[in-house]
């Protein structure tokens, strides 16, 4: 098992992850059902990884990781406390943070603004720079 199998564990995941980013991401038809709820739980995978240990010693403490069971009611515990936590102590706090030291604005000029006349000189809808090639048609 500790050859072969990580091995083989090794590269089934990686066949299966290069598999996935194959498919097209969208909640629409038939993959909708498997991915919203892989989405919600990814959205609170951080508390899920934080407490993933202590909820194994304290199922293992009580004697509650035996056989199929024991793998299903540790996943439910840790995805149902993860879940938990963050949307009763994560994400307030980020929103508090948020309000107390808000995000960095970056100022967009709306369109209605007519832009100066150096900026309409200096950049083109492609992308070029009109100063270069005004230069290289002389």
């Amino acid at each position: 098992m500790y050859t072969v199998g990580f091995s083989s564990l090794y590269f089934g995941y990686g066949g299966l992850m290069v598999g996935l980013l194959q498919v097209p991401l969208t909640t629409k038809g038939a993959l909708g059902w498997l991915l919203r709820p892989m989405s919600y739980i990814g959205q609170h995978s951080y508390p899920i990884y934080v407490f993933h240990l202590v909820i194994i010693e304290q199922m293992a403490g009580h004697n509650l990781l035996h056989g199929a069971r024991g793998a299903v009611l540790y996943f439910a515990c840790t995805i149902g406390f993860g879940i938990l936590f963050s949307k009763v102590i994560e994400f307030p706090v980020l929103h508090l943070r948020d309000r107390i030291f808000p995000p960095a604005a970056v100022a967009e000029i709306p369109a209605g603004v007519p832009r100066s006349e150096s900026e309409q000189l200096s950049s083109h809808a492609d992308g070029t720079d009109s100063s270069i090639a005004a230069a290289g048609t002389k």
